[in-house]
């Protein structure tokens, strides 16, 4: 009876080591992929997304990034450089559009249905080029 006992506790310090172990390794990835990712700041309208701090190279004004939609149709608008041209990718379509004197942008776009990547990249005219991406999820089920 004795030896079942020990052999039980013994593997139930086994096992929550292990399980510890694997806390610990995903919490230490999930930090270190945010501190990677730290320039992009989400869910807040008005924000500018880029990589270098002190210029303001590219702010996307709507959609909201990790957004919910419920229409298959949506409107981009943000700035960029002044006359810049800006480029945007969602999964398998890319439009090509030119910002106008003052940076300012706006573009239709198609969604599909479920999760939706759009790469949005900017070039000035000195060939400066800056780039972000959006997710946003397109879905017309009612929650009830």
């Amino acid at each position: 009876m004795r030896k079942e006992v020990l052999l039980a506790i013994f593997f139930g310090f086994a096992i929550g080591l292990v399980i510890t172990f694997g806390i610990y390794t995903a919490n230490r990835g999930l930090r270190k992929n945010q501190t990677e990712n730290e320039f992009i700041i989400e869910a807040e309208p008005d924000v500018t997304i880029s990589p270098k701090p002190q210029a303001q190279a590219l702010t996307i004004y709507e959609p909201v990034n990790e957004a919910l939609v419920d229409q298959e149709t949506i409107k981009l608008r943000g700035k960029t450089f002044a006359n810049g041209v800006v480029a945007v990718a969602v999964e398998e379509v890319e439009y090509l559009i030119t910002a106008d004197d003052q940076g300012l942008f706006s573009l239709e776009i198609e969604l599909i249905g479920g999760l939706n990547t759009i790469n949005i990249t900017s070039v000035s005219s000195d060939g400066e080029e800056v780039e972000t991406s959006l997710s946003l999820v397109y879905s017309t089920a009612e929650i009830e």
